[in-house]
């Protein structure tokens, strides 16, 4: 790397860490909550594979990202909230900057990379919040670029470096585990499909049928006449052959729209893949876990009406459609072409994302990749124009750093001001509500029922929760004969009257937003003596 090539690496890395950084959201999801506490367990306990936080009692509970939720609380015990939103930024620019670096690896060009890297994340803006999905992002993006580099050169590096991402992702996100496995296919698929369409073109079963006739024949009368028209037959299937053969190479050589090169050590990726799977029995949950959890999930009915799980609705989703867009226009009505790999990639995530919005996350992050080329491609169509891009950079390199300059004195003001914010929004999350409950009742003698939004924030301050966004905790798939989650759902769809739920589970007092459908019920029905209220939340005390 030149000396120029390493100073616009420095200003487009600041350039985007400095970026992720301040799309970083400043309020915290539900699930930050539940992290931080289990976290806090697995400090003073350790896995007990047990959950202390709900109303129900004996239920197993899985840790399924035991790693992160421990890590978080050490963040957390550091410097509450504001250390956790500054962990969180961290990792956004680690993501950023990963997203950056291996761009300009594989599609080597630093101005494509910063424009895919700075467009990437902020489609994934929404996305980088206090979860373990942000450190996955970061694992599955090295691990696309792992695999590249694996199938170009076939060092064992890059394969020891693989097995490492897998027992991180084992340990610290289980239920995205099996993602892990899904990028190895792409490049598998794409020599299977060459070696399949091959062997139609190539197909010799007519010329050997022919010629085990013709050998069969000879052996019984040498001069036969059916022996000369069989070898005029064969004579034109072969040079047939050979024609389909002839037009193969070339279609290969100059492919349409995709590119499809035989690669061998795309057949080695098979057994790295097998290597890796040994990473599910290096985790403390026991093999049970990583290997069952997804499965379990995806048979149970939790999906069914957790949003992120739910089949994608277009016009809810205007990332997903400004990235199709851009990537439609390019590969569709421009003259590029995509690899057979990387279409098999994109065209592969599109489908999950489909069915399951939260695909549509890896949609984007690993979908960038196949991006920059196509648009380095299109911008950057030969190596003349490159070298023109190349020597402006090199000739205007301080405009590049006044701009590094200015954009650090604008953004770490905003950085430092989010830092004064609550992280906490108090219409989503009983803020209020929960100090009264702490210093009114007797958390550990009462039976709460809660919502399922922001069950994970009572819980955060010790008041044991009927039900919070674990969803797998409350399902029977999970716990035997626990129906939890069910009985909730039917409640919040109204499928079911509040007071036979409360009835079975022994409620004794009910906390809920005053904009919600039960609320609507409990509060009109004058069963339920109101104890509290705020502009959004209300507890009832159930008599």
């Amino acid at each position: 790397m030149n000396k120029n090539n390493k100073f616009m690496t420095v200003i487009f890395s600041i350039f985007i860490i400095l970026f992720s950084f301040a799309v970083t959201p400043l309020e915290f999801q539900n699930d930050t909550f539940y992290t931080i506490k289990i976290g806090e367990k697995i400090d003073t306990d350790g896995i007990d594979m047990k959950d202390p936080f709900s109303i129900h009692e004996n239920l197993d509970y899985t840790y399924p990202h035991w790693l992160y939720d421990f890590a978080t609380y050490k963040v957390y015990a550091l410097g509450g909230f504001k250390a956790v939103y500054i962990a969180t930024g961290i990792l956004s620019s680690i993501l950023g900057l990963t997203i950056f670096l291996c761009n300009k690896k594989l599609c080597k060009n630093s101005i494509v990379s910063l424009m895919v890297s700075l467009f990437t994340i902020f489609l994934l803006r929404g996305f980088l919040t206090a979860r373990a999905q942000l450190v996955t992002f970061i694992l599955f993006a090295l691990e696309y670029y792992l695999i590249e580099r694996f199938v170009e050169k076939k060092k064992i590096i890059y394969a020891v470096f693989l097995f490492v991402i897998s027992i991180l992702i084992v340990n610290i996100h289980s239920a995205v585990w099996p993602f892990f496995f899904i990028l190895f296919l792409p490049h598998i698929g794409t020599q299977l499909w060459i070696w399949l369409t091959d062997k139609l073109y190539i197909d010799n079963s007519i010329v050997k049928a022919y010629e085990k006739e013709i050998k069969q024949l000879k052996k019984k009368d040498s001069s036969s006449e059916r022996i000369k028209e069989l070898e005029e037959k064969m004579k034109i299937e072969i040079a047939n052959r050979d024609a389909r053969i002839k037009a193969r190479m070339q279609s290969r050589e100059n492919p349409y729209k995709i590119v499809a090169d035989l690669n061998n050590n795309s057949f080695y990726l098979i057994l790295v893949m097998l290597l890796c799977i040994l990473a599910g029995f290096i985790c403390p949950l026991g093999s049970n876990v990583p290997f069952t959890y997804l499965i379990r999930t995806i048979i149970g009915n939790t999906t069914h009406y957790i949003s992120e799980h739910l089949p994608v609705v277009l016009v809810k989703r205007p990332t997903l459609i400004i990235f199709s867009v851009i990537f439609g226009w390019l590969f569709l009505f421009k003259d590029l072409k995509l690899r057979l790999s990387d279409f098999f990639l994109v065209g592969g995530l599109s489908l999950l994302t489909i069915f399951s919005g939260r695909q549509e996350s890896m949609l984007i992050l690993l979908g960038s990749f196949p991006l920059a080329r196509l648009i380095k491609e299109y911008l950057i169509p030969n190596e003349e124009i490159d070298k023109k891009i190349n020597n402006f950079i090199s000739s205007h390199k301080k405009v590049y750093l006044y701009a590094g300059i200015l954009l650090t004195f604008m953004t770490l003001p905003t950085i430092a001001n989010n830092l004064q914010s609550r992280f906490i929004d108090y219409t989503i999350y009983p803020v209020d509500a929960t100090t009264y409950i702490k210093e009114n009742l007797d958390v550990n003698n009462i039976r709460l029922f809660n919502e399922y939004n922001f069950g994970s924030y009572l819980l955060l301050n010790d008041i044991p929760v009927f039900i919070d966004s674990r969803a797998d905790l409350y399902a029977p798939e999970f716990n035997s004969k626990c129906t939890v989650f069910t009985d909730y759902m039917k409640v919040h769809t109204m499928k079911i009257y509040p007071e036979t739920i409360f009835e079975k589970y022994n409620i004794t007092h009910i906390i809920l937003s005053n904009d919600s459908i039960i609320h609507t019920v409990v509060d009109g029905s004058g069963m339920y003596n109101k104890i509290y209220t705020d502009d959004y939340f209300s507890i009832y005390e159930r008599n």
